[in-house]
């Protein structure tokens, strides 16, 4: 993955403010939530998810019904959603459903 991570860097991350995260998935599964590669990047995202005030994933639609072995959270931690025009209307309900603003570009 090329990502470099420690500790350290985890908690120094997590004492940073910022007013909006972007952030990206490998799987995204209504009940097993937003999931990457590996769990170090998982730890990543979860500490920047701690630090902003919103929260935006960015993802193609195929990533929508998939897991993937890092967990790092909920689809109801973000606050906002963007992907691209293949999302299935099921998908599309689900997320507005929740409350979730989504944009489809």
């Amino acid at each position: 993955t090329t990502v470099f991570s420690s500790e350290e860097g985890i908690r120094f991350m997590r004492q940073l403010r910022a007013h909006k995260i972007f952030l990206c998935a490998s799987g995204i599964h209504e009940t097993m939530g937003l999931t990457c590669t590996d769990q170090y990047i998982g730890d990543l995202k979860k500490a920047a998810i701690s630090m902003s005030l919103e929260k935006i994933l960015i993802s193609d639609s195929s990533k929508f019904g998939h897991v993937t072995p890092g967990y790092f959270a909920s689809i109801d931690d973000m606050d906002r959603i963007i992907t691209d025009t293949g999302i299935t209307p099921a998908w599309e309900k689900l997320i507005r459903d929740k409350g979730i603003r989504l944009d489809i570009v």
